[in-house]
Protein backbone atom coordinates (compact mmCIF):
# COMPACT_ATOMS: atom_id res chain seq x y z
CA UNK A 1 0.00 0.00 0.00
CA UNK A 2 0.92 3.42 -0.34
CA UNK A 3 -0.99 6.54 -0.21
CA UNK A 4 -2.84 6.62 -4.01
CA UNK A 5 -2.81 2.77 -4.64
CA UNK A 6 -3.53 -0.47 -2.95
CA UNK A 7 -3.11 -4.04 -4.15
CA UNK A 8 -3.89 -7.17 -2.84
CA UNK A 9 -2.19 -10.46 -3.84
CA UNK A 10 -3.17 -14.15 -2.04
CA UNK A 11 -2.20 -17.40 -2.28
CA UNK A 12 -3.89 -20.42 -2.33
CA UNK A 13 -2.72 -23.97 -4.33
CA UNK A 14 -0.27 -22.36 -6.60
CA UNK A 15 1.61 -19.22 -7.14
CA UNK A 16 0.90 -15.84 -5.61
CA UNK A 17 -1.53 -13.56 -7.73
CA UNK A 18 -2.77 -10.38 -7.16
CA UNK A 19 -6.68 -10.38 -6.98
CA UNK A 20 -7.63 -6.51 -6.29
CA UNK A 21 -7.00 -3.58 -6.60
CA UNK A 22 -7.94 0.37 -6.36
CA UNK A 23 -5.65 3.49 -7.02
CA UNK A 24 -7.04 6.73 -6.69
CA UNK A 25 -5.54 10.57 -7.83
CA UNK A 26 -4.24 12.60 -5.77
CA UNK A 27 -3.94 16.24 -5.71
CA UNK A 28 -0.40 17.62 -5.20
CA UNK A 29 0.90 20.32 -2.50
CA UNK A 30 2.82 23.16 -4.03
CA UNK A 31 6.27 22.08 -3.28
CA UNK A 32 5.58 19.27 -1.18
CA UNK A 33 3.94 16.32 -3.23
CA UNK A 34 1.16 14.50 -2.04
CA UNK A 35 2.76 13.62 1.52
CA UNK A 36 2.50 17.60 2.63
CA UNK A 37 -0.78 17.60 4.91
CA UNK A 38 -3.11 20.15 4.96
CA UNK A 39 -2.73 20.71 8.83
CA UNK A 40 0.65 20.85 11.07
CA UNK A 41 -0.89 18.45 12.98
CA UNK A 42 -2.04 15.93 10.04
CA UNK A 43 -0.01 12.77 9.68
CA UNK A 44 -1.52 12.70 5.87
CA UNK A 45 -3.84 14.79 3.45
CA UNK A 46 -7.22 14.06 3.87
CA UNK A 47 -6.94 12.66 0.56
CA UNK A 48 -4.15 9.97 1.80
CA UNK A 49 -6.05 8.61 4.96
CA UNK A 50 -9.30 8.21 3.22
CA UNK A 51 -7.12 5.77 0.83
CA UNK A 52 -5.70 4.23 4.02
CA UNK A 53 -9.42 3.69 5.81
CA UNK A 54 -10.09 1.96 2.77
CA UNK A 55 -6.96 -0.07 2.43
CA UNK A 56 -7.88 -1.39 6.23
CA UNK A 57 -11.51 -2.11 5.23
CA UNK A 58 -10.57 -4.13 2.30
CA UNK A 59 -8.07 -5.93 4.76
CA UNK A 60 -10.15 -7.05 7.70
CA UNK A 61 -12.67 -8.09 4.43
CA UNK A 62 -10.27 -9.97 3.52
CA UNK A 63 -8.71 -12.01 6.46
CA UNK A 64 -12.54 -13.01 7.55
CA UNK A 65 -11.96 -15.71 4.65
CA UNK A 66 -10.64 -18.27 7.30
CA UNK A 67 -8.49 -19.04 4.06
CA UNK A 68 -5.97 -16.13 4.51
CA UNK A 69 -3.78 -17.53 7.79
CA UNK A 70 -1.20 -14.55 7.25
CA UNK A 71 -1.15 -11.36 5.76
CA UNK A 72 2.22 -9.65 5.16
CA UNK A 73 2.22 -6.15 4.42
CA UNK A 74 4.22 -4.03 2.06
CA UNK A 75 3.68 -0.31 3.17
CA UNK A 76 6.56 2.65 3.73
CA UNK A 77 6.87 2.79 7.84
CA UNK A 78 4.33 5.77 8.25
CA UNK A 79 1.79 4.24 6.08
CA UNK A 80 2.10 0.94 8.14
CA UNK A 81 1.88 2.81 11.17
CA UNK A 82 -1.54 4.61 10.06
CA UNK A 83 -2.90 0.27 8.69
CA UNK A 84 -1.35 -0.97 12.21
CA UNK A 85 -3.44 1.95 14.10
CA UNK A 86 -6.70 1.18 12.66
CA UNK A 87 -6.98 -3.00 12.23
CA UNK A 88 -8.19 -4.70 15.07
CA UNK A 89 -6.64 -7.47 16.83
CA UNK A 90 -7.54 -9.96 15.75
CA UNK A 91 -6.53 -9.06 11.83
CA UNK A 92 -3.16 -7.89 13.09
CA UNK A 93 -1.98 -11.11 14.86
CA UNK A 94 -2.35 -12.68 11.63
CA UNK A 95 0.31 -9.75 10.38
CA UNK A 96 3.34 -11.54 10.10
CA UNK A 97 5.69 -8.89 9.05
CA UNK A 98 6.10 -5.08 7.15
CA UNK A 99 8.49 -4.67 4.33
CA UNK A 100 8.95 -1.92 2.09
CA UNK A 101 8.69 -2.46 -1.54
CA UNK A 102 7.40 -0.38 -5.14
CA UNK A 103 3.86 -0.59 -4.63
CA UNK A 104 3.39 0.42 -8.38
CA UNK A 105 6.24 -1.64 -10.46
CA UNK A 106 6.49 -4.95 -7.65
CA UNK A 107 5.52 -8.32 -9.90
CA UNK A 108 3.69 -11.35 -7.77
CA UNK A 109 7.62 -12.99 -7.73
CA UNK A 110 8.94 -10.59 -6.33
CA UNK A 111 6.58 -9.72 -3.75
CA UNK A 112 5.83 -13.65 -2.83
CA UNK A 113 10.27 -13.89 -2.73
CA UNK A 114 9.81 -10.70 -0.16
CA UNK A 115 7.01 -12.46 1.92
CA UNK A 116 8.50 -15.83 2.21
CA UNK A 117 10.58 -15.15 4.79
CA UNK A 118 7.85 -13.91 7.35
CA UNK A 119 5.81 -16.36 6.48
CA UNK A 120 8.73 -19.40 6.89
CA UNK A 121 9.25 -17.87 10.56
CA UNK A 122 5.30 -17.58 11.81
CA UNK A 123 4.77 -21.07 10.24
CA UNK A 124 7.67 -22.24 12.07
CA UNK A 125 6.09 -20.54 15.36
CA UNK A 126 2.84 -22.02 15.39
CA UNK A 127 4.21 -25.51 14.51
CA UNK A 128 6.20 -25.42 17.84
CA UNK A 129 3.74 -24.00 19.81
CA UNK A 130 1.19 -27.11 18.69
CA UNK A 131 3.37 -29.34 19.15
CA UNK A 132 3.84 -27.50 23.33
CA UNK A 133 0.10 -27.69 23.25
CA UNK A 134 -0.75 -31.21 22.24
CA UNK A 135 2.49 -32.70 24.44
CA UNK A 136 0.17 -31.39 27.46
CA UNK A 137 -3.68 -31.64 26.64
CA UNK A 138 -3.94 -33.26 23.04
CA UNK A 139 -4.90 -36.23 21.65
CA UNK A 140 -2.17 -37.97 19.64
CA UNK A 141 -1.39 -41.55 17.98
CA UNK A 142 -3.71 -42.70 15.39
CA UNK A 143 -6.62 -44.11 17.19
CA UNK A 144 -7.13 -41.12 19.88
CA UNK A 145 -6.76 -38.80 16.87
CA UNK A 146 -9.35 -40.93 14.95
CA UNK A 147 -11.56 -41.02 18.02
CA UNK A 148 -11.39 -37.09 18.16
CA UNK A 149 -12.12 -36.87 14.83
CA UNK A 150 -15.18 -39.40 15.19
CA UNK A 151 -16.46 -36.99 18.01
CA UNK A 152 -15.87 -33.51 16.09
CA UNK A 153 -14.08 -32.09 19.07
CA UNK A 154 -10.50 -31.50 16.91
CA UNK A 155 -9.57 -27.59 16.62
CA UNK A 156 -6.48 -28.52 14.97
CA UNK A 157 -5.09 -31.76 13.05
CA UNK A 158 -1.27 -32.38 13.28
CA UNK A 159 0.39 -34.64 10.79
CA UNK A 160 3.58 -35.49 9.78
CA UNK A 161 4.01 -34.43 6.09
CA UNK A 162 3.79 -37.37 4.12
CA UNK A 163 2.13 -39.54 6.63
CA UNK A 164 0.41 -42.76 5.31
CA UNK A 165 -1.18 -45.20 7.40
CA UNK A 166 -4.32 -47.70 6.37
CA UNK A 167 -7.15 -48.02 8.22
CA UNK A 168 -10.83 -48.98 8.14
CA UNK A 169 -13.81 -46.89 7.86
CA UNK A 170 -18.12 -48.15 8.74
CA UNK A 171 -19.68 -47.32 5.63
CA UNK A 172 -22.98 -46.70 8.10
CA UNK A 173 -21.40 -44.08 11.10
CA UNK A 174 -18.17 -43.19 9.89
CA UNK A 175 -16.23 -44.55 12.78
CA UNK A 176 -12.60 -44.67 11.30
CA UNK A 177 -10.01 -47.08 12.88
CA UNK A 178 -6.68 -48.39 12.12
CA UNK A 179 -6.97 -51.53 9.96
CA UNK A 180 -6.46 -54.18 12.60
CA UNK A 181 -9.98 -52.99 13.37
CA UNK A 182 -12.56 -55.08 10.81
CA UNK A 183 -15.75 -54.28 13.13
CA UNK A 184 -17.31 -51.28 13.75
CA UNK A 185 -17.25 -50.56 18.16
CA UNK A 186 -20.43 -48.45 17.34
CA UNK A 187 -22.81 -49.87 15.17
CA UNK A 188 -21.21 -53.46 14.30
CA UNK A 189 -21.19 -53.38 10.74
CA UNK A 190 -18.39 -54.49 8.77
CA UNK A 191 -15.79 -51.27 8.06
CA UNK A 192 -14.44 -50.59 4.59
CA UNK A 193 -10.73 -50.59 3.66
CA UNK A 194 -9.37 -47.07 3.59
CA UNK A 195 -5.52 -46.99 1.25
CA UNK A 196 -4.59 -43.88 3.19
CA UNK A 197 -6.61 -42.90 6.43
CA UNK A 198 -4.34 -39.99 7.13
CA UNK A 199 -5.76 -38.27 4.06
CA UNK A 200 -9.41 -39.34 5.10
CA UNK A 201 -8.68 -37.73 8.39
CA UNK A 202 -7.18 -34.51 6.66
CA UNK A 203 -11.00 -34.26 4.89
CA UNK A 204 -12.99 -35.11 7.94
CA UNK A 205 -11.20 -32.71 9.71
CA UNK A 206 -11.93 -29.68 7.13
CA UNK A 207 -15.61 -30.88 7.09
CA UNK A 208 -15.78 -30.20 10.63
CA UNK A 209 -13.81 -26.35 10.23
CA UNK A 210 -10.82 -27.65 11.80
CA UNK A 211 -7.29 -26.46 10.86
CA UNK A 212 -5.06 -28.87 9.52
CA UNK A 213 -0.87 -28.51 10.13
CA UNK A 214 1.69 -30.49 7.83
CA UNK A 215 4.85 -30.38 10.27
CA UNK A 216 7.94 -31.48 9.09
CA UNK A 217 9.53 -32.88 12.18
CA UNK A 218 8.54 -32.39 15.92
CA UNK A 219 5.67 -35.37 15.78
CA UNK A 220 7.70 -38.48 15.39
CA UNK A 221 6.99 -39.34 19.46
CA UNK A 222 3.32 -39.11 18.71
CA UNK A 223 3.11 -41.62 16.10
CA UNK A 224 3.38 -39.10 13.44
CA UNK A 225 -0.36 -37.54 14.38
CA UNK A 226 -2.45 -35.81 17.18
CA UNK A 227 -4.97 -33.20 17.58
CA UNK A 228 -5.72 -30.22 19.61
CA UNK A 229 -9.18 -30.46 20.71
CA UNK A 230 -11.95 -27.92 21.54
CA UNK A 231 -13.22 -29.80 24.65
Amino acid sequence: CRGDLTRVLEVAEGPLMEVERFEEELPRRAGHGIWAPERTDAPFPEEVLSHIRQTVELIVKRAADKSNQWIALGAVEPIWGEIQRRLPANVLELVVGNFDIDVGSATPAEVALRVKPYVDAAQERRAQDALEKLGKAGEFGLPATLGALFEKRVRTLLIHQGLEYAGNVCPSCDYAAISEVNVCPIDGEAMNPVGNIVEWAVSKAYGQDAEVMAIVGGLEKYEGIGALVRF
